[in-house]
C-alpha cells in the first residue's frame, strides 16, 4: 500500500532545528494519519486555535482547488468547537482554504463538498458565539469577509459572526508575516 501524502507531509515538520519539532503536529498526528489539531498561544489568555486540515482527500478527488471535510473532521472541528464555546474561549479556525472558495469558479472536475454541504458547515459555525475567525490562504489573496449570523439584516445577532480573514501567500507580494491584532 502507498503511504499517505499527508501522512509524509505531516513528519518534515519533524525534521527540523526550529522550535517547536512537529509544528503542532503530534506523534498522535502521524499514529492517526490525521493533520488536524489545536493549541492555545498564551496560557493567560482564552484563545484557543483550531487547525483544520479541509483539503480534499482520497480516490475521486483529484483537484485540490476546492476544501473538502469528511465525517471523521467535521466531528472532531464540533467537538473542538463545543469544548472552547462550553470553556469560554474566543477561537480562530485555521485552515488552508477558505469557506466557499469555488462560489466565483465553474470547473467541472471539482468534486468537493456540494453547494448544500458548504452553506450548511458555515450556518452550523454559527452556533458557536465565541468563534470570532477564520483564517486561511489559498486564492493568494488578502481579502477580508464578514460572515454575519443572518445576511439579510446585519444587526440580528453580531455575536453569533465572525471574520473571515484569507492571506496571500509569504512567497507573494508584500512578502511580509501576518499578525491578528484582536480587540474587543
Amino acid at each position: 500500500t502507498s503511504t499517505s501524502t499527508t501522512l509524509n507531509w505531516m513528519t518534515e515538520f519533524f525534521n527540523t532545528t526550529s522550535n517547536p519539532v512537529g509544528h503542532g503536529f503530534t506523534q498522535s498526528n502521524l499514529d492517526n494519519d490525521f493533520a488536524c489539531y489545536t493549541f492555545e498561544p498564551k496560557a493567560n489568555m482564552p484563545i484557543k486555535i483550531i487547525v483544520l486540515d479541509n483539503t480534499c482527500k482520497g480516490p475521486g478527488q483529484p483537484n485540490y482547488a476546492a476544501g473538502c471535510l469528511d465525517s471523521r473532521r467535521t466531528n472532531w472541528l464540533r467537538s473542538e468547537l463545543e469544548e472552547g464555546q462550553r470553556n469560554d474561549k474566543l477561537m480562530i479556525i485555521a485552515a488552508h482554504v477558505p469557506l466557499l472558495p469555488q462560489k466565483t469558479i465553474l470547473d467541472p472536475t471539482i468534486t468537493s463538498l456540494s453547494l448544500d454541504d458548504d452553506h450548511a458547515l458555515l450556518a452550523s459555525l454559527h452556533d458557536y458565539p465565541n468563534l470570532i475567525m477564520w483564517i486561511s490562504g489559498h486564492r493568494h489573496v488578502n481579502v477580508v469577509t464578514p460572515q454575519p449570523y443572518n445576511a439579510a439584516d446585519l444587526n440580528d445577532s453580531p455575536e453569533q459572526s465572525f471574520w473571515e480573514v484569507e492571506t496571500a501567500s509569504l512567497r507573494d507580494f508584500p512578502q511580509h508575516f501576518r499578525t491578528f491584532d484582536i480587540r474587543r
